[in-house]
């Protein structure tokens, strides 16, 4: 075998975590195991999670039951709510059994062995793990593409019902997702979805309340409390599909005040994709409103939001100013232009809202209204191609000399 092909075996090898309080058994497990899969250990149940959140993904995960703070079964049924497609094997002594079984229950761990271990039978079980992760993904990559169908058909029902409301839920995905990029965050996917369906509670708004926040009006007292119940008539809409629960939770803390995130947080997906959405929220209202992005990013260092945060929508103002900007006739509207203005038709109502990115849908109305003699043109865009966005990503991190660092909650903490 050559040296590249030994280096391309060494790549396919599966990743495991293994977790245990004693440096000793972990040594040992490392040595037994390494041969056949990529080996990274943890010394906690603290510790596994984050190691699983920066390090992964991982095929399987190998807990001893007996550690002090997080003991296996626990730090299991925290890896099955957060991380469902990793096999989790528990370690335990006899005298465990009985908590053995109920963590099988609890964290729907695939088996557990009883210590000591023989290394065949840790191999097969091991085997048998990384099988049964391959038909979990394989699954899950058919479950997704199911779920982006219908994410799809609601972000396409919010368009069409209300415009307004899906010109902003547009921009704030269009915003985390240029967030997630640069923190390079796991799962991004759920972040970006959450900001895509963020304003789905607003479908039964009148457009007239939307078009007063869209240009910093203040509401009245009703239009204030019917405003305020969106974020959670959107989760209770999105709790009925499955494999967005995480989302529905992100979608209804969104008005909340922001979260600090910790080691001990039980739903940190949830933590972060709050915060990302509610800076995402303070950094589109008030740029449609005239306010410069440093200023914003000023307040939002005042509400406690973590460095990583404000260093990702940094980022965001530098790929917004970045482009060029053009008049264009309706029909030569396409789908790599954002709108650079409010488009309105001729008796005054909101169409489309400034920093939109042009779709199909929203084309074929404006070229109705166009032909209705109901909207004059032609409208300024700008033009900001994928290439163009990943050069200045890059030149910024090259310009910065790092990249977004550990804190991923979002808020930054108080020392001790």
């Amino acid at each position: 075998m050559t040296s590249s092909d030994d280096e391309e075996a060494q790549e396919d090898r599966p990743r495991i975590l293994v977790v245990d309080d004693e440096e000793n058994v972990l040594a040992g497990l490392q040595r037994q195991l390494s041969m056949d899969y990529d080996v990274v250990t943890a010394n906690s149940g603290f510790t596994g999670l984050r190691a699983i959140r920066d390090d992964g993904p991982f095929a399987a995960v190998i807990s001893d039951m007996q550690m002090p703070r997080m003991n296996g079964a626990w730090f299991l049924s925290r890896v099955h709510e957060n991380f469902p497609r990793i096999v989790r094997i528990l370690l335990t002594g006899h005298a465990d059994l009985e908590s053995a079984m109920e963590a099988v229950n609890r964290g729907r761990i695939f088996e557990f062995l009883t210590k000591p271990c023989g290394g065949d039978d840790l191999r097969k079980v091991l085997e048998k793990a990384v099988k049964h992760h391959r038909v979990l993904e394989y699954e899950a990559r058919l479950l997704e593409e199911t779920l982006s169908r219908s994410i799809n058909m609601l972000a396409e029902v919010l368009e069409l019902v209300n415009p307004v409301a899906f010109s902003r839920a547009d921009r704030l995905a269009r915003i985390v997702e240029i967030m997630t990029t640069r923190l390079s965050v796991p799962e991004a996917w759920r972040y970006v979805t959450a900001a895509r369906l963020s304003q789905l509670g607003c479908i039964g708004l009148p457009g007239d309340l939307l078009a007063k926040l869209h240009i910093g009006q203040p509401l009245e007292a009703g239009e204030e409390s019917a405003y305020q119940e969106h974020p959670r008539i959107g989760m209770s809409l999105l709790q009925k599909i499955p494999r967005l629960e995480e989302v529905a939770a992100i979608v209804g803390a969104q008005l909340d005040p922001p979260e600090a995130s910790s080691d001990e947080d039980p739903r940190p997906y949830v933590t972060l994709g709050a915060n990302l959405l509610r800076a995402a929220l303070k950094y589109e209202g008030d740029r449609l409103r005239g306010i410069g992005s440093r200023q914003i990013l000023d307040d939002l260092r005042d509400q406690g939001y973590s460095s990583e945060i404000l260093e990702a929508l940094r980022g965001v103002s530098i790929v917004e100013d970045s482009g060029s900007t053009k008049l264009v006739e309706i029909a030569d509207l396409n789908v790599y232009m954002h709108l650079d203005q409010d488009v309105r038709s001729s008796s005054g109502s909101m169409l489309a809202a400034k920093g939109q990115r042009v779709t199909s849908a929203m084309l074929a109305r404006l070229l109705n209204f166009k032909k209705a003699k109901k909207l004059a043109g032609p409208v300024r865009v700008r033009t900001i191609s994928d290439e163009e966005e990943r050069d200045e990503d890059e030149e910024t991190d090259a310009a910065d000399g790092q990249r977004p660092g550990e804190s991923m909650g979002g808020v930054a903490r108080a020392d001790g």
